[in-house]
């Protein structure tokens, strides 16, 4: 019963919504007609006129005007009520129907008193005004039955009337074939009527539909990230106790003052074994939730497959040796670099290794290799020897959850690895599938960017060193607004002798693009005035205008632009890509990853010249004694060696130059802050903290950018945390205070 109400009031407030439309559509022509009908009428007079005289005629346009007025009184009346928003609908469509019937009465009168005594002519001009006017009428006034109905009844039947009792030549039959003219208009302006009606009614509908559906999928959006929220919390609540009890198991294994027995050691290590497991699946959990909300950042740098590979196999051969299974690896083939997050890929991997000993014959075996496709990805295989995967089941795997009946043969897991290794994999621009699974086992792959590393070009003469040197004939165009990281950026292309344009916003790379040529453009995707996306679009469509300006001139190439971004989450490639970019880039990167992306994308002819055989000088490395000392509990000391180790073009020390740039802007940027703080000016907060944690993480300020971009992500979702920002504000002091003291060492000793 409650259902059928609902309905019936639904129905209703569409039909309401329907009915204003109408009536909006009537008033909204109004005018127009009324401007139209004047005309015509004012045209007409002056030829009428020579034929009756004025005084006849005054007393009809005197009516005529005082029905114009009404109707325009009407019209400023709706549009001043719908200004106001205090529309009376039923008001509204009844003042319509009084001037179309006011106006129908006026020609009737019009035709009844003028086509007896006009001429031919006259006569013939009227029949033609008085049936254009119905003819429009369909389609001004036919948005309801009423006003059209009414209308054509006062203009065609007096029409008919007069001509039937005229000396219109053949009057009785034009009279006739005026009258099925009149029923063919009449039923052409219903079906107007019922046409219109249908489309407004579906759209009403429609658009009824459309909010429930945005309304559904907003509640669907917001259970979806209260379950990730409480997973996440979860999570973290869980690791808490877990870290007690493996804590407290190892530590009774270990007790040599009271040591267990050797039963007491079997339990200690199954509790230890358990609780393993358990962390295994929480971390899996933690970091599933962190995907679906959007929290999951990868940080992309080449990576050597072999390494990671030999690293996972380490973790998973205590479980291979219970079951007596074996590993074959192709070292030749999985020797390779790729871009990827090396703890993710490790992860993957093991997750891969893992299934492939769970799910193999026990005595089986496990191959690991790889094979480079057309040196653009490089795919890994795990391949093992069990009992393979039903057809029908494949479809199924990388869903969250899906087990595929394992737990029938007593296997444990959750049911998410392999929907989290697709998810983790796809973040970093891969992909992932399986192949052969027959009843002799499954082949595993994934498939990742090839980086080719120019430190290991080598023949008889080092194709990295010839790449070195002829790069410098060319010319890169940096856009990047923070000082800090294109200082950075800067000098890592400088050190392979290329030319550098630096721009700071997506308008100013737009200007130096138009009048100058570039090699290749580095592009960072968040920027004031104009961002890193519109700056690209805009370049694309530059090139294809002068593609078409220029047809029979030698074209300029396209010029390759590689995304810079701190943001490695889901749906940033996709974005970079279809803004016109051509790879991507996330920060931070390593001096090797943006070395493999300009081999990868620069044009070179690596032929060797006479020319080229000449020596490259090498600049050689600071070492701990030449003054460099760091507090490692705040700041990575990793990071900051590799920028003491640098030198400028002026011979000064980087690092100093870079960690003055950075005090200097992130002073700044902490003024903002607080006044932003103060504003509660959230989409502010967020921006500033984006600009903060890439610098920081240059400067290895890393638990400065891990709170920055904590922030970050909360502001992103509109909301804001006190202690968050407290913890920032004293992050960003401790950072202060050690890269402050860490140069004021360095330039003692110097």
């Amino acid at each position: 019963m409650v259902q059928c109400v609902q309905k019936k009031e639904t129905g209703d407030e569409v039909e309401l919504r329907v009915l204003q439309k109408q009536i909006d559509l009537l008033y909204s022509n109004q005018s127009f007609a009324i401007f139209i009908t004047v005309s015509v009428v004012a045209v007409s007079s002056l030829y009428i006129s020579t034929i009756i005289s004025w005084t006849e005629l005054s007393r009809l346009l005197l009516l005529f005007v005082i029905v114009m007025a009404l109707r325009s009184f009407f019209n400023y009346f709706y549009f001043s009520a719908r200004k106001n928003q205090k529309i009376d609908l039923k008001r509204a469509e009844f003042f319509y129907l009084i001037g179309v019937i006011v106006t129908g009465i006026f020609w009737c009168m019009a035709t009844l008193s003028l086509f007896p005594i006009l001429d031919l002519k006259g006569q013939i001009l009227l029949l033609v005004i008085v049936t254009g006017f119905a003819t429009g009428a369909q389609t001004t006034m036919g948005y309801l039955k009423a006003p059209v109905s009414s209308f054509m009844i006062l203009l065609l039947m007096p029409l008919v009337y007069a001509i039937h009792h005229s000396d219109f030549p053949g009057g009785d039959d034009v009279a006739i074939a005026m009258f099925v003219y009149f029923l063919f208009l009449l039923r052409s302006s219903l079906m107007f009527y019922k046409n219109t009606y249908d489309m407004l009614h579906f759209q009403e509908i429609s658009n009824e539909r459309s909010a429930e559906l945005r309304l559904q999928k907003e509640k669907a959006n917001s259970a979806n990230l209260a379950k990730s929220e409480f997973l996440s919390r979860m999570s973290h609540e869980l690791r808490t106790p877990l870290n007690a009890i493996l804590g407290f198991s190892e530590l009774q294994r270990r007790d040599e003052a009271f040591p267990p027995s050797n039963k007491q050691s079997l339990r200690a290590q199954k509790i230890s074994n358990a609780g393993s497991h358990l962390l295994s699946i929480v971390n899996d959990m933690l970091d599933f939730s962190r995907i679906e909300m959007g929290r999951m950042e990868i940080n992309s740098e080449v990576t050597n497959l072999y390494q990671v590979v030999l690293t996972s196999k380490g973790l998973v051969e205590d479980k291979a040796s219970i079951r007596n299974i074996g590993f074959s690896l192709e070292k030749s083939q999985l020797d390779v670099s790729v871009m990827a997050d090396s703890n993710r890929l490790q992860q993957i991997i093991v997750n891969l290794l893992d299934n492939a000993i769970k799910f193999n014959k026990l005595g089986g075996n496990v191959s690991i290799y790889a094979d480079t496709i057309e040196n653009e990805h490089v795919r890994l295989y795990v391949e093992d020897t069990g009992f393979g995967i039903h057809g029908d089941d494949i479809n199924e795997l990388f869903k969250p959850f899906s087990r595929l009946g394992a737990e029938a043969l007593g296997i444990d897991g959750t049911g998410i690895g392999l929907s989290l290794c697709k998810e983790l994999v796809e973040l970093m621009d891969g992909k992932i599938g399986v192949e052969d699974c027959s009843d002799n086992g499954c082949r595993f792959w994934i498939e990742l960017p090839h980086v080719v590393n120019i430190d290991n070009l080598a023949d008889n003469y080092s194709q990295g060193e010839l790449f070195l040197r002829k790069v410098n004939t060319m010319t890169v165009l940096l856009v990047e607004d923070n000082l800090v990281n294109s200082e950075v950026a800067a000098d890592m292309l400088a050190v392979i002798n290329l030319d550098v344009d630096v721009a700071q916003n997506g308008q100013q790379a737009l200007k130096l693009f138009e009048a100058n040529q570039y090699s290749l453009i580095l592009m960072d995707c968040e920027m004031p005035v104009m961002d890193g996306f519109t700056a690209t679009k805009n370049i694309r469509t530059k090139e294809l205008e002068n593609k078409q300006e220029n047809k029979h001139k030698p074209q300029k190439k396209r010029v390759p632009i590689i995304a810079l971004t701190a943001h490695a989450i889901e749906g940033t490639r996709e974005k970079c890509v279809a803004s016109g970019m051509d790879d991507f880039l996330s920060k931070p990167y390593t001096m090797d990853a943006l070395h493999s992306i300009l081999y990868k994308w620069l044009e070179i002819d690596l032929e060797v010249s006479d020319s080229d055989m000449q020596p490259v000088a090498v600049d050689s490395e600071k070492t701990l004694d030449d003054g460099f000392i760091c507090d490692s509990s705040i700041l990575d000391c990793e990071i900051l060696f590799r920028l003491f180790n640098k030198k400028t073009n002026s011979n000064t020390n980087f690092l100093s130059k870079v960690v003055g740039i950075y005090l200097e802007q992130s002073s700044k940027l902490f003024s903002e802050f607080n006044i932003a703080y103060k504003e509660y000016d959230v989409e502010a907060i967020r921006q500033i903290s984006h600009t903060l944690k890439s610098s920081s993480v240059n400067v290895g300020a890393l638990k400065l950018a891990d709170l920055c971009r904590d922030i970050e992500l909360t502001c992103a979702s509109g909301t804001l945390k006190d202690a968050a920002i407290q913890n920032l504000c004293q992050s960003y002091s401790e950072a202060e205070h050690a890269l402050i003291a860490l140069v004021n060492n360095i330039s003692k000793e110097n």
